[in-house]
């Protein structure tokens, strides 16, 4: 199942567009290049690095073979507290326990957030369909995502165990 929940991915067709836009430029530096003529203070205006932060697989997958076709280097980094594990990111877990499409049991989930102070989804413009949400029907999209977004910032604010503790307690 894919999510992305922020918006934040590109899809591959867009990403190349992305790679033969930064060519036609061609002012792509490397990572290194880049720091060392920054301490030297002769970094051009237009310099340009493309970094993969996030450490997903399909970086290597997919991005690193269109930029090396494209003679673009780029640097990634890599998720080092992962190696060795086979489990995904918390904010992935996350995902796939509130955005995919199964029913949720919401009225635990509303006791349980204000049982820890968080304030449950309220639907902007059509309130009976919380009381979809609420007996565990589907739930708009837009429902969800509030959701998310709220269980999200509360996880963030956990340290990993009370965050693996809570997650376990949501699956």
């Amino acid at each position: 199942l894919k999510t992305d929940p922020w918006d934040l991915s590109v899809s591959p067709t867009h990403f190349r567009e992305h790679v033969s836009y930064l060519q036609a430029r061609g002012d792509v530096w490397r990572l290194v290049d880049y720091v060392r003529a920054l301490r030297r203070g002769a970094l051009p205006r237009q310099a340009i690095v493309v970094t993969f932060d996030d450490g997903y697989a399909d970086n290597i997958q997919k991005a690193a073979p269109v930029l090396k076709d494209a003679g673009i280097p780029a640097t990634f980094f890599i998720a080092t507290g992962k190696i060795g594990q086979n489990r995904e990111f918390w904010w992935d877990d996350l995902a796939r326990c509130i955005l995919h499409g199964r029913p949720l049991p919401f009225r635990r989930i509303s006791v349980w957030m204000q049982r820890v102070g968080l304030s449950t989804p309220s639907p902007k413009d059509n309130p009976s369909a919380r009381e979809d949400l609420r007996y565990g029907q589907q739930g708009t999209l837009g429902q969800r995502k509030e959701l998310y977004e709220r269980l999200w910032t509360y996880a963030y604010s956990l340290d990993p165990q009370s965050r693996s503790d809570f997650l376990t307690m949501l699956r």
